[in-house]
């Protein structure tokens, strides 16, 4: 069984058994969740973002279990980073990590005008770019709404 601890969560649980999500807006304490892979009805998918600690969790159900991710966020993160380092000899970049802001429309998330989510984009060598660096997709955080 995972737990996902209490707080004041903004953010989306969808469960089994339900037509549309259970909203949290952040602005009241959501109790303590328990994800227990064998419990009906279960969270299909869920998308939290703590505010106040920086970190998101994605939940998903997928063939009879549970997959949770937990994310920290830093506050340059949350800004858009881009975080290039290049070598002028070589012209590659080392250990090349940025951040972009994505915006989604919601789909019966009452109150809510998008889902707000980080792209994260990480370096590598890209044989098609002569072998420099080229930025790829590496994960998408959920960072809450914009109401």
């Amino acid at each position: 069984m995972k737990e996902i601890k209490a707080a004041a969560y903004e953010g989306y649980l969808w469960y089994s058994d339900e037509n549309k999500p259970k909203v949290f807006l952040g602005d009241k304490m959501v109790d303590k969740i328990d994800l227990d892979d064998s419990s009906n009805p279960f969270v299909v998918e869920g998308n939290l973002w703590d505010a106040e600690a920086h970190e998101s969790i994605m939940i998903r159900y997928v063939d009879g279990r549970y997959l949770v991710r937990h994310t920290v966020v830093t506050d340059k993160e949350l800004l858009g980073v881009d975080d290039r380092s290049l070598d002028p000899v070589t012209g590659k970049t080392s250990d090349l990590v940025a951040t972009t802001v994505k915006e989604y429309l919601p789909h019966r998330l009452e109150g809510v005008k998008a889902l707000r989510f980080l792209q994260y984009w990480q370096g590598e060598e890209d044989a098609m770019c002569e072998g420099m660096t080229a930025l790829r997709p590496s994960k998408l955080v959920f960072v809450g709404f914009n109401k």
